[in-house]
Order: structure tokens, then C-alpha cells, then sequence
């Protein structure tokens, strides 16, 4: 593919198409899983503002997917002796240097073996009483939840309360003010009545 990729810039360089910008795009396109007929309208679309000439543009198109052909259909080349050589010498080099597998099982005397089955007695009785202790937790953690439902319900019961004084204070501040813009008219009336007589 790398030498496919070289001189399908070559070639899109010598007919004046930058071929580092759309030479990675065809090769996208051809390296898809398209039938053939699609991946030349593809590349005739993408190429055919670029080259004027609709002879060079068809055969260039011919050309790339033939050449794309042959470069997959060639067998992949085999490793070098060489560098299989260094592909052994590495891995037994590896091989070498890593520790041996050794798994044994430690011998525990009488004494050590009544130690640690103390401990690990020890250690699952502390373990039933961490469980007791979540499971207390877990109520503690229900009533702390209804604490807080109740809390919340209290609070939009004040809300409510404190809604309906707030309604009932501003409808008596506006009859008051009606019942103080109601007496300034009757005193405005009754100073331009005296005035007039």
C-alpha cells in the first residue's frame, strides 16, 4: 500500500493535483469495501474539477483502480532471514530473562496454623458485625429519608400559608389605596366646587 500511496502522488502531482491532500482521499476510497463502479464515480466526481481534460480524467481513473488491483492482488512479502533472525533472538532473550514459573505452596507448622485460623476467625466475626452495622445504617438512612420528605412537605405548607397572607395583604393594600385615591377625587371635586361659587 506504501508504494501504491507514492505513486499515486507522483501521478497526481505530474498532472498539477496536490497529491498529499487528495491522495490520502482516493486511497480511502479505493480501500473500501465498494464494488468497483462505485469507487470510479468516486474518484471521477472528486477528480473532475480538477483535471479539465474528460479523456485524461477517465483513463488516470482507470489507471489508479487498476494499479489499486495489482498492488492487492500481489502476495505480501515474506519476512527477511534477518529479520526473523531478530525476532528469535528477542523472544528467547525474553525467554531467558523472565523469571521461572514456581508456584509452591507454603508449609505451615502446627503452631502457624492455629494462628492464622485465629486470625481469620477473628477477622470473618468482625465481618458479621460490619454487615449488622450497614443494615443499621440502612434504617438510619430510611428515617433520615422520611425526615427529609416531612421536612419538605412542612416547608410548602408554610409556602402556601405564606402565599395566601401575601394575596390577602396586597388585596387590602389596593382597596386602600382605591379608598385613598377615591377620597383625593372627592376633596379635588369639593376644592374646585367652593372655587367656582
Amino acid at each position: 500500500m506504501a508504494t501504491f500511496a507514492v505513486w499515486l502522488n507522483s501521478r497526481l502531482n505530474s498532472l498539477n493535483v496536490d497529491g498529499d491532500v487528495f491522495g490520502d482521499y482516493i486511497i480511502s476510497i479505493v480501500d473500501c469495501d465498494d464494488d468497483l463502479e462505485t469507487k470510479n464515480t468516486s474518484i471521477t466526481d472528486l477528480l473532475k474539477d480538477l483535471l479539465e481534460d474528460n479523456s485524461v480524467l477517465v483513463s488516470f481513473v482507470e489507471e489508479i483502480l487498476s494499479k489499486w488491483q495489482s498492488d492487492q492482488a500481489s502476495p505480501p512479502k515474506e519476512n527477511k532471514p534477518e529479520e526473523q533472525k531478530k525476532e528469535i533472538d528477542i523472544l528467547s532473550f525474553v525467554h531467558k530473562t523472565s523469571p521461572p514459573n514456581t508456584n509452591t505452596q507454603k508449609q505451615y507448622s502446627a503452631e502457624e496454623l492455629r494462628i492464622r485460623n485465629q486470625i481469620l476467625n477473628q477477622y470473618s466475626q468482625t465481618e458479621v458485625l460490619l454487615e449488622s452495622d450497614d443494615e443499621y445504617d440502612e434504617m438510619e438512612g430510611n428515617s433520615n429519608v422520611q425526615n427529609v420528605i416531612q421536612l419538605q412537605k412542612e416547608r410548602r405548607e408554610q409556602a402556601k400559608i405564606d402565599s395566601i397572607k401575601k394575596k390577602d395583604k396586597d388585596k387590602e393594600d389596593r382597596e386602600k389605596q382605591k379608598a385613598l385615591k377615591k377620597e383625593k377625587e372627592e376633596k379635588r371635586k369639593t376644592v374646585k366646587g367652593e372655587r367656582k361659587r
